[in-house]
């Protein structure tokens, strides 16, 4: 929770931050009530539960349209019941009502939202992005490949701006020309904000997931759990989805709301990869792998905690809440 950018919305309380976190309300919890659909392999789907998480994800295009994305889960997730025919078939009474369970939420919830765009923007695909009131027009906007590609690796590798004084760090994309990681942002054609480090840094428990995706696909000819496979597969499409993401709002910016749209993302498949590993681990008597993942989450959320308390970032505590900043540098202040 603290390092999935909930900290920045909840403390930033615009009308912006509304539709995001009603996203992460939503889709982490369609997801879950599709997990739990089925007890285990052997069973059917439970209707009630597809249903049930099939609508909330649905609704997600008409708060966050890029969470529509995580629709793909319910494929991932189903898959032993596809497999079987109990569901997105016709082989028996139950199967057609898990398919319409599943399929009708996205159709209805699909074309209201396509009907509004259209009524609104004469296009259904059109949900208005580019007509934000913002500090540019993003209808005139032109984005080459190479600014796309930078802003992608932007929003996961840039690196936190430490400092001497009280709170030690600072806004990254700072316009002052002493800023050490000014050079990230000039003169590149993309739109920085306030911004303290990017995904890996304000959530270092994500620097595992390149060794665990490395190590799952390695010695997947060699498992024969098929939970651990599952899981394994399942991080992965967690991770390609995160960087999918991170490709779409690229463009548009690099700034830490749309951390929030993928950070959650990447620390669900970087603990699905590493749940394999772990249990490999312990099972040799080894425990330096659960200390190490205790150690990062320790870590990034004091990083968070350090991110709130950053001058220059919206709705920074030194501006918004002077007593508490005040309070919190004399304690911290040697």
């Amino acid at each position: 929770m603290a390092a999935s950018g909930l900290t920045y919305l909840v403390l930033v309380p615009w009308f912006y931050s509304i539709p995001i976190l009603a996203s992460l309300a939503l889709a982490p919890a369609g997801i879950a009530l599709w997990a739990r659909s089925s007890r285990d392999d052997r069973h059917a789907p439970r209707i009630p539960f597809i249903a049930t998480g099939s609508t909330l994800v649905a609704l997600t295009i008409a708060c966050r349209p890029a969470f529509i994305l995580t629709a793909v889960f319910g494929i991932i997730l189903l898959w032993p019941q596809i497999r079987t025919r109990d569901i997105l078939s016709i082989r028996s009474r139950h199967a057609i009502l898990s398919t319409i369970a599943a399929i009708l939420p996205f159709l209805v919830i699909g074309c209201a939202m396509m009907a509004y765009n259209t009524a609104r923007f004469d296009n259904p695909f059109d949900f208005g992005a580019a007509y934000n009131l913002t500090g540019c027009d993003l209808t005139q906007r032109h984005v080459s490949l190479k600014a796309r590609l930078y802003s992608v690796l932007l929003l996961f590798l840039t690196p936190i701006g430490f400092t001497k004084e009280f709170p030690y760090t600072m806004d990254v994309f700072s316009l002052d020309e002493a800023n050490p990681w000014g050079f990230l942002f000039r003169n590149r054609n993309i739109i920085p904000e306030q911004f303290a480090g990017g995904l890996v840094a304000l959530s270092p428990i994500c620097l595992l997931a390149l060794p665990a995706a490395i190590r799952y696909i390695i010695r997947l000819r060699h498992d024969r759990s098929p939970q651990a496979t599952r899981c394994g597969a399942l991080g992965l499409s967690f991770l390609a989805l995160a960087v999918l993401i991170a490709c779409i709002d690229g463009p548009f910016g690099v700034n830490a709301r749309y951390l929030c749209d993928m950070t959650w993302l990447m620390l669900i498949g970087t603990m699905c990869l590493l749940f394999a590993w772990n249990t490999d681990v312990r099972e040799n008597g080894r425990r330096w792998l659960t200390v190490v993942i205790v150690a990062l989450l320790i870590v990034g959320i004091g990083l968070q905690l350090l991110w709130l308390m950053t001058p220059g970032r919206s709705e920074s505590w030194n501006v918004s809440n002077p007593a508490l900043y005040d309070w919190l540098r004399r304690l911290f202040t040697f």
